[in-house]
């Protein structure tokens, strides 16, 4: 059998010292055991026999998830770019977005066949990347 670092009156002190206002952690420090030791006392798991707290273990009964929530609806997909050729032979993107004004985006071709191979268009978003300046 372990010896006991508390006595009988001791674990009388610390139910003393708790209804005083003291914390575990400082009731703790003075007889110098663990927070969790004080706790035990005070809830009745050990010194039962001393303080007469019955010890009332917590229920392990699985508790019920409320009804999930109802999911938002999801944002409406925007309308694909639509691409058209101006008379001034620049190309204009548009996207039909309420309160937003369209964009104008002009495109350079590559001037050699050497510039055009070091561009990539970006499987991701098939837009061109890696082009000379």
């Amino acid at each position: 059998m372990a010896k006991r670092k508390l006595a009988e009156a001791d674990v009388l002190r610390v139910l003393e010292l708790r209804e005083e206002g003291r914390t575990q952690a400082e009731i703790a420090k003075m007889f110098n055991v663990s927070t969790p030791n004080i706790s035990f006392i005070l809830t009745g798991r050990t010194w039962s026999h001393v303080t007469g707290i019955v010890f009332q273990p917590r229920s392990r009964k699985k508790v019920e998830s409320p009804e999930p929530k109802p999911q938002p609806e999801p944002e409406p997909v925007p309308e694909p770019l639509q691409v058209r050729q101006g008379d001034d032979d620049r190309e204009h993107l548009e996207r039909p977005v309420h309160g937003v004004r369209p964009v104008e985006v002009q495109l350079r071709l590559p001037d050699s066949r050497e510039e055009a191979s070091r561009c990539a268009t970006d499987p991701r978003t098939g837009l061109l990347r890696g082009g000379a300046p």
